[in-house]
């Protein structure tokens, strides 16, 4: 990420920006896109996105793994 992004994504309260209402919105429009294309945004898929959202920083596919409860672990995501 880079330092513009970074400063955008200060999540500073001072600013009036929360990060979960930023994920909150990142998630609502994909899930809309989703309904628009007729198509469902499953469980595993809304976790995914919420844990690549919630981090600042680019996230491996097995960092992933490891923070998804393992009952829902896929093959492959």
């Amino acid at each position: 990420m880079n330092s513009s992004t970074e400063a955008r994504h200060s999540h500073s309260d001072a600013l009036g920006h929360g990060h979960k209402q930023c994920v909150s919105e990142a998630l609502g429009a994909a899930e809309n896109l989703c309904l628009a294309r007729g198509v469902h945004l499953t469980p595993i898929r809304h976790q995914v996105l919420e844990l690549i959202w919630d981090s600042h920083k680019a996230v491996k596919a097995y960092e992933l793994l490891d923070r998804i409860k393992p009952s829902q672990q896929p093959a492959t995501i």
